[in-house]
């Protein structure tokens, strides 16, 4: 049983636990934990951790609080805590020490527990660490978010896939990472590392895998700052941008879309049937989230007509589709006038580029990406980049070099901006020059020979 102590008088200070680990060479760690330090006489000695931490440099060991520097953009809200906690403390010892109740180490823990877990530090909340905030932020998401099948959706994934890389970076690289940490030295450190980790087929990750990483980084931070978690903005410097890059995609030429279409593959049904559904992403622009589950009941009349209606899974546009001819010869002669059933999606990306070799689609292409933070150039065949993604392409992209206009593309699509719906147009060089020097308006600027 822990000893009372005689005299009353208590005091409370606050410390670093590593007051020089700025110091140490041999560590990348440059914060230390800032404790709340209770003294009673020899008998009574406690710390407790505050929940903060601070770079040695900018605190002030005889005022005892964090210095008011640029470099720490959160010391106010840090300072306050500290006097809070300090002035709840002392007013509560006071008030056992007032009813006769000697002080132990078990009392000052009690009342420091009391405090910190009611949350009576004045006005002032428990801190919100950026991992807490993400948890809630995905916990939100995963309850507003539409779901596949009872599966998480692409965007809880992709939420949780960009911060369970942040985590093995603090890990694995000794950052501390919190709202007030995450800065141009963070974002250059992280791309380091991430441009150097190992996936686990041993390849390394690429330039827009990154880049996708950091966009989502700063959605979240974003959503923090507007619930004013988070007042760091160092993550809107421009500096702190998104990497991106247009890679080597390939798209469908009217020709060879027609060879696939009239390749027999009656002897190979699942080739068939992935060819049938990959052929209606290509005549209506879907994504394989659409063009995979289109249903009858989806199948609308108008003016004579018939019209896929559909709301788009992605993004919830709503999108008029016409069936073609080509798309009723399809299901008409396989389907019995119905719509191929689903596929998994990785299953039809395997076989559709089995069906593009068969149809001899095998032109060679020089594919070219960032990996690993160099730029890799390989020659591949054209039908080894042939995936679901390819159909939505191949449709922008020929309808596009129909000179149709693009906002009536976009109708189709569903794509809301110009600059967004551009990213799937895939001409060469050749088709550029070609496509602007048919125009009427270009060949009426020619010099006029009599």
């Amino acid at each position: 049983m822990s000893r009372a102590v005689v005299k009353t008088s208590v005091s409370v200070s606050f410390i670093l636990k590593e007051p020089k680990i700025h110091l140490d060479e041999s560590t990348k760690r440059n914060e230390s934990l800032i404790l709340f330090r209770v003294s009673a006489g020899r008998e009574v000695q406690k710390r407790f951790s505050t929940g903060y931490k601070v770079n040695p440099k900018f605190w002030d060991s005889k005022k005892q609080k964090v210095r008011n520097v640029a470099a720490v953009s959160n010391s106010l809200d840090i300072n306050n805590y500290l006097e809070g906690l300090k002035n709840r403390f002392n007013k509560d010892i006071a008030q056992k020490v007032a009813n006769g109740i000697p002080v132990t180490k078990t009392l000052v823990k009690e009342v420091y527990d009391a405090i910190s877990s009611k949350n009576l530090v004045g006005d002032v909340q428990e801190k919100e660490t950026f991992f807490k905030y993400c948890h809630k932020f995905i916990e939100k998401k995963k309850k507003t978010l539409l779901v596949k099948k009872g599966k998480k959706s692409d965007t809880v994934k992709a939420y949780e896939q960009a911060i369970g890389f942040v985590r093995s970076f603090e890990k694995d690289e000794g950052y501390p990472v919190d709202f007030d940490t995450i800065d141009l030295n963070f974002y250059y450190e992280f791309i380091d590392y991430m441009q150097t980790k190992k996936k686990a087929d041993g390849g390394l990750y690429s330039a827009n895998t990154i880049g996708k990483h950091i966009k989502t980084l700063k959605t979240i931070l974003n959503s923090a700052t507007a619930d004013g978690v988070n007042t760091n903005l160092k993550y809107k410097h421009t500096e702190f941008k998104i990497i991106k890059e247009l890679t080597t995609a390939v798209y469908l030429s009217d020709s060879e879309l027609k060879k696939i279409f009239e390749l027999d593959l009656s002897n190979y049904p699942k080739h068939e049937k992935a060819r049938d559904l990959f052929f209606l992403g290509c005549a209506t622009g879907q994504r394989v989230s659409d063009f995979n589950r289109f249903s009858e009941c989806q199948i609308e009349k108008y003016e004579g007509k018939d019209f896929i209606v559909l709301n788009q899974f992605k993004t919830g546009n709503r999108v008029y589709c016409p069936i073609t001819p080509a798309m009723r010869k399809v299901m008409d002669n396989r389907y019995e006038g119905k719509f191929p059933t689903p596929m998994i999606e990785q299953e039809i990306n395997d076989l559709i580029k089995e069906v593009a070799q068969m149809a001899e689609i095998d032109e060679i292409v020089v594919f070219e990406r960032t990996i690993g933070g160099k730029k890799v150039s390989k020659k591949t065949p054209k039908y080894k980049l042939i995936s679901t993604h390819t159909a939505r392409r191949t449709y922008a992209t020929n309808k596009f070099k129909a000179k149709i206009p693009v906002h009536d593309i976009m109708l189709m699509t569903g794509h809301k901006s110009e600059r967004e719906f551009f990213k799937y147009i895939r001409e060469d060089g050749k088709d550029q020059a070609h496509r602007v020097a048919s125009t009427k308006e270009f060949e009426s600027t020619f010099l006029k020979i009599v």
